[in-house]
């Protein structure tokens, strides 16, 4: 059985319109999540930015540029100062040898345990 080229014709653009929607819809679904800032002014734990956006070279910079050691240690148990929430900028503060801690939801700063 062959199908018809009218077919074809009137099925192919309306698909690649549906394909592209579904693309454009999934993409903008995403981007809030992956470009999630902090709040500033609170202190955040490392931890606590990776968990709630894309901060692994974030940190990275603010320990490199605060002289701190750039190790899995300092990157996830140091405090960071949220400078802004509009960009996310953040600000080393300090290490947490005995580990860092969530301060809970709210307005409230992360800490050193």
């Amino acid at each position: 059985m062959q199908i018809p080229a009218s077919l074809f014709t009137y099925f192919l653009p309306t698909m690649k319109t549906s394909i592209l929607s579904i693309a454009t819809v999934l993409a903008v679904g995403v981007t809030p999540i992956l470009a999630k800032s902090c709040d500033a002014p609170w202190e955040w734990c490392g931890w606590d930015l990776l968990r709630w956006g894309n901060y692994q070279d974030t940190i990275t910079q603010a320990l490199s540029d605060a002289g701190q050691p750039t190790d899995d240690r300092h990157v996830e148990q140091s405090l960071f100062r949220c400078l802004d929430t509009d960009n996310g900028n953040i600000k080393f503060e300090s290490f947490c040898s005995n580990g860092c801690s969530y301060g809970g939801t709210g307005d409230s700063d992360d800490y050193c345990s």
